[in-house]
């Protein structure tokens, strides 16, 4: 198989030992963002869990390999040069709602769609994340970006998230350890850490 000279055959084996046909290479980034503009990714990788996620991570970090992590794809903007190193679709989807006494908590992964998510907890009588129906992108971005709208934000809403730091593991996140600010977190403002089993609302 021909690679791009950025990605070696020990590195692509290395890959596609663990995740097989849910990693591509030279795959044309556009068609994943909402912008439909930019390059190619050297290696893609989907993953579908939030455990696939994390160990993706870790092998990036392992291999010193610069590794992206795509959402939704919305403000995102990709050069004409494409991105190198390795790009994770990140599609870690699953949600589940859990009584605890009178309350109700949700705890979604990651890759689940923010506006859907909304829907779901209004259904289940869960309030707070009313602002985000119609806000694209995934959970995980809208924790990073502390998304918001019509007044409301992920500030207001986040309980907790648990966050993989490669090379030293899981970490809980409270909503105060995120620091957030408009439009951004300690997780944005520090490179190098994917969210990635669960977000707690």
């Amino acid at each position: 198989m021909k690679l791009r000279t950025s990605i070696s055959e020990a590195v692509y084996t290395y890959f596609d030992d663990v995740f097989g046909d849910q990693l591509q290479i030279d795959v044309p980034v556009d068609r994943y963002t909402s912008a439909r503009v930019g390059g190619t990714a050297d290696m893609f990788l989907t993953v579908n869990t939030g455990q696939q996620l994390q160990a993706a991570v870790e092998m990036a970090y392992e291999k010193r390999i610069p590794y992206f992590i795509l959402g939704g794809g919305s403000n995102i903007l990709v050069a004409d040069g494409g991105i190198k190193g390795l790009v994770i679709m990140n599609r870690a989807r699953n949600v589940r709602f859990k009584h605890i006494g009178s309350r109700v908590i949700c705890i979604a992964e990651s890759g689940a769609n923010l506006s859907s998510l909304a829907r779901q907890c209004i259904a289940k009588g869960l309030g707070g994340l009313e602002w985000a129906i119609g806000v694209p992108g995934t959970v995980g971005g809208a924790v990073v970006g502390n998304s918001g709208a019509h007044g409301g934000d992920m500030s207001q809403t986040l309980r907790a998230a648990t966050v993989w730091e490669p090379g030293r593991g899981a970490r809980v996140y409270t909503n105060e350890d995120m620091k957030y600010a408009y439009r951004s977190s300690v997780l944005k403002q520090e490179h190098g850490r994917a969210i990635s089993r669960r977000v707690v609302i």
